[in-house]
């Protein structure tokens, strides 16, 4: 949050309104843009107080957040199962499925809510449609058979209606997904097949991190209706040298690369350290000692 807040100031200060938006290596401007924070007709980020305004609220929760932490760390029990008051029904055993269960569902629950708090605010206040180059409302158009056609398509995605219409279907998921896991204990089966506890929840997790990383990468590279040219600058071409990355179509004058290339890079490259991260800990969740790789290097050097 702090980021967020700081680097908001930090971009507003150096934003130029005679460059391209997308020509200026930012980020967190142009994800403003998008949601028609600080723009007027024609796509021009010309109003600065909204986006202060955001700023100064991500400041804001980042102190509270931090307040928070320390109080945690400081002053409450530090074995919830001895606390007192409502804290005590938060204790939870990293190998018991059915609080594990209830964690997920009141997680899963928020993700849903925040999907739809999204949704919403495309409906009443709107989003930047780069067809019109203006804000406009969107209403969502929840055709099942059209939100099930984009799964090996969503790159083609160019109608804000179909987006938003996504966006409420993926929030039924979630909460109903989260009211699902609070109700219902894990499966017998799934007991035996999922490894329960705090390293293999680690794995799992940054797993899930690190797919949603290489889907946006993909999405921020290619689609032009969700990630406007305007903000971003133009689609991009994948190259290999040592890995594969994302390439500028376009000679840049005033910077190095656009907003779309740093985006896209910077979820490609930390999606593939998550990765790394979900199979390390998937390994430790499974017994391997990792001392043991050095241990048998040592034994060969030694022989």
């Amino acid at each position: 949050m702090f980021w967020a807040g700081s680097f908001v100031i930090y971009e507003l200060s150096r934003y130029r309104p005679d460059i391209p938006l997308g020509e200026q290596s930012l980020i967190l401007l142009p994800n403003l843009a998008r949601l028609g924070i600080g723009l007027e007709d024609g796509g021009i980020l010309s109003n600065p107080q909204p986006i202060i305004a955001v700023a100064a609220f991500h400041l804001i929760s980042a102190a509270v957040l931090a307040a928070g932490g320390m109080w945690h760390l400081f002053r409450s029990s530090s074995d919830l199962s001895s606390a007192a008051g409502a804290a005590k029904r938060f204790h939870f055993d990293w190998s018991d499925p059915k609080q594990l269960g209830l964690i997920l569902g009141h997680h899963l629950i928020f993700l849903g809510l925040a999907a739809t708090s999204f949704v919403e605010y495309a409906k009443h206040v709107g989003i930047y449609d780069s067809a019109l180059q203006a804000v406009r409302t969107v209403q969502p158009d929840v055709n099942l058979a059209t939100i099930w056609s984009y799964q090996t398509s969503f790159l083609s995605i160019s109608s804000l209606e179909d987006i938003i219409g996504g966006h409420v279907f993926i929030a039924i998921l979630l909460m109903a997904g989260g009211v699902w896991h609070i109700l219902v204990p894990a499966f017998p089966l799934a007991r035996k097949v999922l490894v329960f506890s705090a390293e293999s929840i680690l794995s799992y997790s940054i797993g899930a991190v690190a797919l949603m990383g290489f889907v946006t990468s993909l999405w921020c590279a290619f689609n032009t209706t969700v990630y406007p040219v305007e903000f971003y600058g133009p689609a991009l071409m994948m190259k290999f040298s040592l890995a594969p990355f994302f390439s500028d179509s376009i000679e840049l004058s005033g910077s190095a690369h656009t907003a779309r290339a740093w985006l896209a890079n910077a979820h490609f490259f930390l999606a593939f350290m998550f990765l790394q991260g979900h199979l390390w800990h998937a390994l430790r969740a499974l017994g391997f000692d990792f001392r043991s790789v050095s241990k048998a290097l040592q034994t060969l050097e030694s022989a």
